[in-house]
């Protein structure tokens, strides 16, 4: 059984652990680390509070999971991976692509996995969407659609500061980002614009990526939506033969239509839907860290997601296409 240490005491942090508490044949938290080390983590009072720093150093650790705000990504995993632990780190990997490149060299150096949380990739409904495109039945694609839209209250003061949370590229879109390089290859320019929040960040973006294949992706979302209402999010695939719309929530998630056909539902395992992905997440990186192959979860596409933020950004601020750096 591999002993963990989990960073980070808030909402994420919380979820973690949950889904961690459903693998005890596979892992168990023995340390926490936050900046308040005198006030116990609500969800297990009992387990106890540390510095980061003597997570870290502690050797009965084999591995940490990082759910701290974005900007520490770097310096948390950083740290872990020198002192010869394996990382699952919450998206983003980094807030600069520079920053994710040293991150990539240090797992290279230790030969500890390094692996991210990108949970769109395990969420049920966009890997049956991945599926149905891989089968072929849509044909090439030719064009992609994407859009995630979350309440304003859910955007903390950390999150709209740029240096801090990033903005909803980072903290929200990203999902997106990465879902586009997935299924249409990563891509190769963005333009964008967007609207920034008071604090200094985009709270809004739409982006449009140039893929391979001639194919283009756009992405739109932000923190918009008013209290109280729910997150909605939307993928649109246009293909060669046929397109695919996925909507959550949404009574019909996933329908299909054949180019000159009619609409057609598409029946989903109540049990595959019902599966959590953060609990496959962490079956992934588990199995790892165990020796077998990666999956879904590659570092190098956590990697290229936040080039494409980056460049999103970029795009937003210059007014002007922007190449994506490889």
């Amino acid at each position: 059984m591999l002993r963990l240490g989990l960073v980070g005491a808030g909402n994420f942090a919380a979820k973690h652990f949950a889904a961690l508490q459903t693998l005890p044949e596979r892992a168990e938290v023995t340390l926490i680390a936050r900046g308040r080390v005198e006030e116990p983590f609500a969800p297990a009072p009992k387990v106890p509070v540390v510095r980061f720093e003597a997570l870290a150093a502690d050797p009965s650790i084999g591995a940490i999971v990082i759910s701290s705000p974005n900007y520490l990504h770097r310096r948390h995993a950083e740290a872990a991976l020198d002192t010869g632990k394996h990382v699952f780190c919450e998206k983003p990997l980094a807030l600069s692509l520079d920053d994710a490149d040293a991150l990539m060299e240090a797992a290279r150096r230790t030969g500890r996995v390094l692996m991210v949380g990108h949970l769109t990739r395990h969420m049920p409904l966009y890997a049956v969407a991945v599926e149905i495109v891989q089968s072929g039945r849509l044909g090439d694609v030719r064009a992609l659609h994407a859009t995630r839209w979350q309440t304003r209250d859910k955007a903390l003061e950390w999150r709209m500061r740029p240096e801090q949370g990033g903005g909803a590229p980072f903290d929200l879109l990203l999902h997106d980002y990465d879902l586009v390089q997935w299924l249409c290859g990563a891509p190769h320019g963005v333009t964008a614009i967007g609207q920034k929040h008071a604090l200094g960040a985009y709270e809004r973006v739409t982006a449009s990526f140039a893929c391979p294949n001639e194919v283009l992706a756009t992405v739109d979302g932000g923190f918009v939506l008013p209290s109280g209402a729910s997150m909605t999010s939307s993928l649109r695939i246009v293909g060669s033969e046929g397109e695919l719309y996925l909507e959550t929530p949404g009574e019909e998630p996933i329908r299909i239509r054949m180019h000159g056909g009619e609409p057609e539902t598409i029946p989903i395992d109540p049990e595959r839907l019902g599966v959590d992905g953060l609990r496959t997440e962490f079956l992934e990186f588990f199995d790892t860290v165990a020796g077998r192959p990666w999956n879904r979860l590659l570092l190098e596409d956590a990697r290229n997601a936040v080039a494409m933020a980056s460049a999103s950004l970029q795009a937003a601020q210059c007014g002007r296409a922007v190449t994506i750096v490889e």
